[in-house]
């Protein structure tokens, strides 16, 4: 049977690195870097040129009509209302 013999070199090496990673210290690790995202501009919505309603134009909208009073009289005031 035949015995394998470290290699001295590559023993020394191990041994070191052992020692590293023992140490308590993690390893440096380079950072990644932070993918870029393209950013876009921001959506503008285009404005009218001017007002839609001139100050100079009639209102466009109709007033509303009276909406009397708020519930209807009785035909006779010495009667009471029924709902």
């Amino acid at each position: 049977m035949k015995t394998l013999q470290p290699d001295t070199a590559n023993a020394a090496q191990f041994k070191k690195k052992a020692l590293e990673l023992q140490s308590g210290d993690p390893p440096e690790l380079p950072s990644p870097e932070p993918e870029k995202v393209p950013q876009q501009p921001p959506e503008t919505i285009p404005q009218p040129d001017g007002d839609p309603i001139g100050p100079d134009e009639p209102d466009q909208i109709p007033p509303l009509p009276d909406p009397g009073p708020p519930w209807p009289e009785p035909d006779n005031p010495s009667q009471p209302m029924m709902f």
